[in-house]
């Protein structure tokens, strides 16, 4: 269920069986609150909330199925509109105290006398003077609702239902403001193939939108819908861990680096080095080491692993003389990053380390290797000869 966690089919499957193998009622319940905690906010997860309220009818829990559409009438789904019509279902073929909790039915009980009343105020005044109205009797009271009149049930259910129809005018809105991006996603499924720009585009702004009208847990479920779609996408895992890190929701941040890093895009080298930038923003500099030294495994000749390995360690106050020798040593990195290597290592030992007498002797080394590199001739002729600070520093220019 990790694996695919927001998958409504494969949730269906797992209750099915867990029902089909007798599991306690109790079990079960948890088991339905765990699938919508997960994915309870998909726009197509209708079939998994009526499910819950099937399963709560063949149990004749009639109060959970209520609190069931309370919730329900308040998360956009696709087929909103049918379960209005049936939460008023619900509430006309039941009694109010079957229905309702203790606490629901001693609001709705005081709601209903206002209601009478005033039902009654409006009617006395269309009558003939010196006539009065016949009110029924109400003997019932909250340890024993079943004596309760006809009339203080039609009151109670309507003012139910007035709070449900309230709940469907707000959700209806909802829904209307996101369809228009739920069209647009043609492929909500992984798949190699690349996805087309409309598409692309379309996760954008409705990730955009999901910021700023949806709320913290409604942006993290389209992200994670989002980066199933769009797995091999690097910008949407990076602008996942943006969000949450802005929500200082560091955990989430590293899962997310974890398993854009480790699962799908494992040799990608910019978002590994964003992860690092991110761990030593966070002074967790040997987590930062780790994740560089496990991209360079991967790709172990690329220039920018190994230069943000060098930046990152000299940051750290680390000496980087015998890395920068073993690069230089490493016959497969090629001609274009052994120079680079040589003109960082020369600015290393100028810069940082104050030696140069050391930073000129590389760069003599470096003019017999490379005596077509003008650079070179430039900065040791300045360290050697003229070795005014100002110079030096003019000298580094070449050294970038």
């Amino acid at each position: 269920m990790v694996a695919v966690g927001l998958s409504i089919d494969v949730w269906i499957a797992y209750i099915d069986f867990m029902i089909n193998n007798e599991k306690p009622q109790q079990e079960i319940r948890e088991l339905f609150e765990r699938a919508l905690e997960i994915c309870g906010f998909e726009f197509r997860s209708d079939k998994l909330w009526d499910k819950y309220i099937d399963w709560e009818a063949k149990n004749e829990e009639y109060v959970n199925i209520t609190q069931i559409y309370k919730r329900l009438l308040t998360t956009p789904t696709k087929c909103f509109s049918t379960h209005f019509d049936n939460v008023k279902e619900h509430v006309d073929k039941r009694e109010p105290w079957v229905i309702l909790s203790q606490t629901e039915l001693a609001e709705l009980w005081v709601r209903s006398d206002l209601m009478i009343d005033n039902k009654r105020k409006e009617a006395a005044k269309d009558l003939p003077p010196g006539t009065t109205m016949e009110e029924q009797t109400d003997e019932s009271t909250l340890d024993d609702p079943s004596k309760m009149s006809d009339e203080k049930k039609a009151m109670i259910r309507e003012a139910l239902i007035g709070e449900f129809h309230a709940l469907n005018s707000h959700n209806e809105k909802e829904v209307q403001r996101r369809a228009g991006y739920e069209e647009l996603i043609r492929r909500p499924y992984f798949h190699t193939k690349p996805l087309d720009n409309a598409q692309l585009r379309n996760w954008r702004s409705y990730l955009d939108f999901e910021a700023a009208n949806g709320g913290e847990l409604r942006t993290i479920f389209l992200y994670e819908r989002c980066v199933i779609a769009c797995a091999q996408y690097e910008e949407f895992w990076l602008k996942y861990t943006t969000y949450l890190e802005g929500l200082n929701r560091h955990d989430d941040v590293r899962n997310v680096y974890m398993r854009a890093c480790r699962q799908h895009l494992p040799y990608k080298a910019s978002i590994h080095i964003t992860w690092a930038f991110y761990e030593e923003r966070q002074g967790n500099y040997e987590a930062a080491l780790s994740v560089i030294t496990n991209i360079e495994q991967q790709a172990p000749h690329n220039m920018c692993i190994i230069n943000h390995k060098l930046n990152m360690i000299r940051r750290h106050g680390d000496d980087l003389a015998d890395l920068f020798t073993s690069y230089m040593k490493n016959e497969k990195i090629g001609a274009d990053s052994s120079k680079l290597l040589l003109s960082k290592y020369a600015r290393y030992l100028a810069k940082i380390k104050g030696d140069h007498n050391q930073a000129a002797e590389v760069l003599r080394e470096a003019i017999t290797k490379y005596p077509e590199n003008e650079a070179y001739s430039h900065s040791y002729w300045t360290l050697s000869i003229r070795g005014s600070l100002w110079m030096k520093r003019r000298s580094y220019l070449y050294l970038i």
